[in-house]
C-alpha cells in the first residue's frame, strides 16, 4: 500500500490518462433497460492518473462527493473501473459497523480489465442502504485510476478484508479512486388495483409501485401468476387458481429483490349455481269419470271405456229394461279422477 501512497504524492511516477466526460457518460448505461439505476461512487469524469497499487488490498472511497455509499436497498448489477491493469479485480460490499470499522459483506466474481480505459463488468450482488462499495485486486503490480480531489478520503485494508471479517481501515486524503457501481433499487409496491377474485383464478390485478422494471416473478401466496410488464411503475398480473378461499400476500420479484404489497388479495369461492327446477316426471294416465246421467247403457259404457275407466256394476229400477233405461245415478260422480281401469257403476231408471 506504501507504493500507492508514494505514487499519489510524487507526480514523476504518474502517467496521466485523460478521460473526456462525453466518452465516460455513455458507458454508464443501466444494465436493465428502463430500470432506475443508481450510480454509487466516482462519476469517472476528469483526468485520471494510473497508479500502481502495491500489495494485495481492499480499496474504497470513504468520504467525498459523490457519496460512495448506496442510498437504496437493491442489487449491484454492474460496475466500472478506470486506469486498471493486471487483476483480476473483485467488487466488494462493505457494511459499516458504526464504530469506524467495516465488515466484508459480499464479493463479485473476478474480472480482468482489457485495458486501462474505462471497463464495465456485470454482476449481481445484494447491497443495502448505507453500505459502501470497494474493490479487491490480486497482484502488487495492479493499477487503478486516481483523481486528486481536495477533501476526499479513501480507505484501504491490508491484507484484503475477506467475507465476514471486520477491521478498521487505513485512511488517505484528497484522492478519488476511479471505480463505481450501478445499483438497481429493490422494487416497492404502493397498491394493488383489485383486491379480490374467484378461486378459479383469472382476475386481472394491476400492481403499482416503483422499480418494477425487469420483473421476473409475481406470486399470489406461493402460487406463480402470469404477468405482463406495463412500465417501471406497473405490472399487470392474472391471479392463479386457488384450492381454497381466503387472503394471500401479493409479491413482485426483480433481480434486485422482492416486494410484498401491504394489501392482501382475497380469494372468494364462486357463488353456488341456482337450483334447477324439478324435472317433471312422465305423465301418469288417469281415469276421469265422464258424465253419464241421461245416457242409454250402450252409450254410457262407451264413454266409460273412452275415459280409461271400466264398466262396474249395472243396476236398474223395477220395470226398467237394459235396452230402454237411461242412467239416473253413477258412482263415482263425473269429473272424479281415478287410476286407469277404475270401475264406474251406473243405475238405470
Amino acid at each position: 500500500m506504501k507504493r500507492l501512497r508514494s505514487k499519489l504524492i510524487s507526480a514523476r511516477y504518474v502517467a496521466t490518462l485523460v478521460i473526456v466526460a462525453a466518452f465516460a457518460i455513455p458507458l454508464l448505461v443501466a444494465s436493465a433497460a428502463g430500470a432506475a439505476i443508481v450510480t454509487v461512487g466516482s462519476p469517472l469524469i476528469g483526468s485520471f492518473s494510473t497508479s500502481t497499487i502495491g500489495t494485495g488490498n481492499t480499496l474504497f472511497n470513504l468520504r467525498g462527493e459523490p457519496n460512495p455509499t448506496s442510498p437504496v436497498d437493491g442489487a449491484v448489477v454492474g460496475w466500472n473501473i478506470i486506469g486498471a491493469s493486471g487483476g483480476p479485480y473483485f467488487l466488494r460490499i462493505l457494511a459499516p459497523t458504526g464504530l469506524g470499522q467495516f465488515t466484508g459483506a459480499g464479493k463479485s466474481a473476478g474480472a480482468t480489465p482489457l485495458s486501462t480505459g474505462l471497463q464495465h463488468f456485470t454482476t449481481l450482488l445484494p447491497i443495502k442502504t448505507g453500505q459502501l462499495i470497494a474493490f479487491d485486486h490480486t497482484n502488487a503490480g495492479d493499477t487503478i485510476g486516481t483523481l486528486s480531489v481536495p477533501g476526499n478520503e479513501w480507505g484501504f485494508f491490508s491484507p484484503t478484508l475477506e467475507e465476514g471479517a471486520t477491521a478498521t481501515p487505513s485512511v488517505g486524503p484528497n484522492i478519488e479512486l476511479g471505480f463505481n457501481a450501478e445499483v438497481q433499487p429493490a422494487p416497492t409496491i404502493f397498491v394493488i388495483g383489485t383486491t379480490s377474485g374467484s378461486t378459479a383464478g383469472g382476475t386481472s390485478v394491476l400492481i403499482s409501485g416503483t422499480d418494477l422494471e425487469g420483473t421476473t416473478a409475481v406470486k399470489f401466496g406461493g402460487a406463480a401468476a402470469t404477468f405482463g410488464q406495463v412500465s417501471e411503475t406497473a405490472v399487470l398480473a392474472t391471479s392463479p387458481a386457488s384450492a381454497t378461499a381466503g387472503s394471500v400476500p401479493v409479491s413482485v420479484t426483480t433481480r434486485a429483490g422482492t416486494a410484498t404489497a401491504a394489501q392482501s388479495f382475497t380469494y372468494q369461492a364462486p357463488p353456488s349455481p341456482a337450483p334447477l327446477p324439478p324435472t317433471p316426471g312422465p305423465a301418469i294416465a288417469k281415469c276421469v269419470v265422464p258424465k253419464l246421467l241421461g245416457k242409454h247403457l250402450k252409450a254410457a259404457k262407451k264413454a266409460i271405456r273412452a275415459a280409461k275407466c271400466k264398466v262396474g256394476q249395472v243396476t236398474k229400477e223395477p220395470g226398467v229394461t237394459l235396452g230402454d233405461g237411461t242412467v239416473v245415478k253413477q258412482s263415482p260422480k263425473s269429473g272424479t279422477k281415478k287410476p286407469v281401469g277404475a270401475a264406474v257403476s251406473v243405475r238405470l231408471g
